[in-house]
């Protein structure tokens, strides 16, 4: 017999009152403990915004981001000459900061950066328009010996023909598709896509998540007026799929992240899903604040136990079209074996 059952058997309205303390003020208290912890590691090792830091690993992830700004760029429904200057302004910024720091010029960030402003001078230079005195500006920068940044041509056939093989073959095609036919996706496929999709472990099976499919065209362009990552695209997209998990179905402030990881899973098996049934993609991340995510619960009138874990848009693929490279890390960066 342990202490508890003990306890139980000698004083029960003590172990009542045990259980009332465990039940009550002890879970508003590891609450609150756990909001903390989060809060101090989130701000000691995050970065205030885009400026602020000379950390390797935080001045990697904000060249990266600029860097394939520019790639999407290349990618859209329609290439704007020009465009970007401004994300470039900024990514000279972090390039030079970099380069001030002493820090690789071998690594993947770094090289991609160099390939990207090369593919965007190239680019420019095939269509005979002139960048005039900011081609000077970019050139210092540029690098073309790497090849990692820029865009890759795409046959769509040849994808959807990779999309319905075996599993490795659809994950690897499997790219974020920015241009869509003007052409309805068959609701089957989708259903069928989020039938395969519901097969994705989560907690003690528990399928918390939700998928809402939109697809009235008002509704469509007010929830994307909310996303800050589908301009110059997102109105080409047939549907937008927001995926959601209920907090109702986690206990304790050990299972505070629960929604967003099972969610998370549960958005990746949908993509490849939507893939195998041959519907480009492209996942829109949901990182904003309180207040939009507000209007968004309006919108769609979510329940206020439903957090917003992502968006997805979607729509049927052409047979050309371009991505973005997207280089990926080597294996050795991202695998631990102990």
């Amino acid at each position: 017999m342990n202490r508890t059952q003990k306890l139980r058997k000698a004083m029960p309205w003590l172990y009542k009152l045990y259980l009332w303390i465990q039940r009550g003020p002890m879970h508003e208290v590891n609450l609150i403990k756990v909001a903390c912890s989060d809060y101090w590691r989130y701000r000691k090792y995050s970065f205030r915004d885009k400026t602020s830091s000379v950390d390797l690993d935080n001045l990697t992830s904000v060249i990266i981001k600029y860097a394939h700004s520019i790639e999407k760029g290349f990618s859209m429904p329609e290439f704007r000459p020009g465009f970007g200057r401004s994300v470039l302004e900024a990514l000279i910024v972090q390039m030079a900061k970099y380069d001030s720091q002493g820090y690789d010029h071998q690594t993947l960030a770094y090289q991609k950066a160099q390939s990207v402003l090369a593919e965007y001078i190239s680019c420019h230079k095939a269509i005979d328009y002139d960048l005039g005195e900011f081609r000077d500006v970019l050139m210092p920068w540029v690098d073309e010996s790497s090849g990692v940044g820029g865009y890759t041509e795409i046959n769509g056939n040849e994808m959807l023909a990779s999309a319905a093989g075996d599993f490795a073959a659809c994950a690897i095609s499997r790219r974020s598709v920015r241009n869509y036919r003007d052409k309805r996706v068959n609701m089957d496929d989708i259903r069928d896509a989020v039938r395969i999709a519901r097969q994705t472990p989560s907690a003690c099976n528990r399928q918390c998540w939700h998928t809402y499919i939109i697809r009235d065209p008002e509704m469509r362009a007010n929830v994307l007026a909310l996303q800050n990552g589908n301009r110059g695209f997102g109105h080409c997209a047939d549907f937008v799929a927001v995926i959601t998990a209920d907090m109702k179905g986690f206990a304790g402030a050990g299972e505070r992240h629960g929604t967003y990881i099972d969610g998370g899973l549960y958005a990746m098996s949908l993509m490849y899903a939507l893939h195998y049934k041959g519907i480009g993609t492209c996942p829109l991340n949901w990182m904003v604040l309180p207040s939009v995510d507000k209007k968004l619960r309006q919108l769609l009138r979510l329940s206020p136990s439903e957090n917003t874990i992502m968006m997805i848009s979607g729509g049927l693929i052409l047979d050309h079209f371009r991505v973005a490279k997207s280089a990926r890390k080597s294996i050795d960066d991202q695998l631990t074996i102990l």
